[in-house]
Formats: C-alpha cells, structure tokens, sequence
C-alpha cells in the first residue's frame, strides 16, 4: 500500500500520529501531482486538494478522513500590496493546488467583484510585492501568517459549514476502508501531538501559539457537515461558470 500526502505542517501531524506501520506507507509530493499519481495507479491513496475532484470525477473519496478548516489556522494565506485601487493580480507560491486557484479567484469575485490573473511563481519570494498567495508551510516558518488574510476563514464565511481542504481518495471502496480501520482515533492523537511541550515544526513562537491555541479546528476524522460541506464547494465552481456541469462524488 502506497499513500500519498502533500507536504505541510498539517499533513507532517497526520503522519507524526498515524501508527507505526502506517508511518512506512506515506510518502509526501507536491500538490499538483496528487491526482495524476492516483489517476496512473502510481499510488493506492493519495490525500487530494479537493477541488482536484473536478478533473478526476471516477475517484473513490473518503466520507470520513480528509483534512477540513472550520477557525483560524490556514495552509494557505493572501497578502496584499498596500493601497491599490484595484485587486486585479496575484502571483502564486508554495505548494500551489487547483483549490487554491479556484478558491482565489472565487473570493475576489465574491468579496470585490473582480476577475483576476494570477502568474505562478518558480520559488517563494524573498519580499513581497504586490498581491501574492502563498500555500504551505512558509507563512507559519516565517511568520508572514500574521500580516496576510486567511483563506480557511474566508471560505468558511462563505459556505457557513468547514472548509474541506484536502480528502483521501483511492480507486478502490476497499482501500479507503481499510485506512478508516487503520486510522480510527487519529485527529485525538494529533491534537495530543501539537498540546505537546516537545513539538516543533520550525514554527515561529507565534506560530505555535496559535496552532496550540486552535488545533482543535483543524478536523482529519470527518462528520456529516464536512460531507455536506465538501458537496458544497465543488459547487462553487459551477455556480461562477468554472465548469459546466454539477457531478456526484463516490463517497466511501
């Protein structure tokens, strides 16, 4: 069995608290591959950006494990360039998704009635200018989290229900089974894992505070609202004429 994650502090607890012989399973690459690799039986589970669904609509998606937002942490944060009379551009850095695209573009159109173009940047910037989106684990190692907007925040505003980020997705019913066995009581393990003393993830102190403070919001093992909640954002796209047609999800 070979599982597949995205590289962030979020996805680091959920492999810190998985069981030992879990812990030899995953392996981590970036976002954007995700889909391809499940897509090419490149991998037997793989943690999806959840508007990734969108192209790979044949996937088995877990109704219970994923990683959803419903508070103040984010794994992705939108700095702006100080007085501007229009929000028209934004450059992209880090561990760039589709989800962090789509739900871009959708916020600005929401919040300030703008279409927007976005370039993506080859390496993090080493000073920000102009409008930026920066996804992964840079905002919280530099400290920058605290100058920026939270997108997590935004779109939870927006839905009323969490924020699904990230769902594990296989090709088979069986295998997503079998990770909900094997990963029963995971999200109290995590929590217990960043409540320690000892935990340290190259976060500035700040950072840390605050994801001992809010961890709690951050939800691996999923309920019905995050079910819903998932079903609602792979909507969102469709209603902002992103992509034509409204499809079922395979729910295990």
């Amino acid at each position: 069995m070979n599982i597949v994650l995205p590289h962030n502090v979020f996805t680091s607890l959920f492999l810190q608290a998985a069981p030992e012989h879990l812990k030899k399973l995953i392996t981590f690459k970036p976002s954007s591959m995700l889909g391809t690799l499940l897509q090419e039986n490149k991998a037997d589970i793989v943690l999806l950006p959840s508007t990734d669904l969108i192209k790979h609509t044949d996937f088995f998606v877990s109704s219970r494990r994923g990683i959803s937002f419903d508070g103040p942490l984010s794994n992705s944060y939108l700095y702006f360039q100080p007085n501007q009379l229009e929000l028209t551009d934004f450059a992209l850095a880090g561990d760039i998704s589709g989800t962090d695209v789509i739900c871009l573009k959708i916020l600005m159109q929401e919040l300030y009635d703008r279409a927007i173009s976005i370039k993506l940047l080859s390496s993090l910037p080493h000073k920000l200018e102009g409008n930026t989106l920066i996804a992964g684990d840079h905002n919280y190692t530099s400290g920058l989290f605290a100058q920026g907007m939270n997108l997590t925040e935004e779109m939870v505003e927006l839905l009323d229900l969490p924020f699904v980020n990230y769902v594990f997705c296989a090709n088979s019913q069986e295998k997503l089974e079998w990770l909900h066995t094997e990963t029963a009581g995971i999200e109290q393990q995590i929590y217990a894992e960043v409540e320690n003393p000892e935990w340290d993830y190259r976060l500035t102190p700040e950072a840390k505070t605050l994801f001992s403070d809010e961890i709690a919001h951050v939800l691996y093992e999923f309920e019905d609202q995050d079910k819903e909640a998932l079903i609602q954002v792979l909507r969102l796209p469709y209603f902002h004429g992103m992509i034509d047609d409204i499809f079922n999800i395979h729910f295990v």
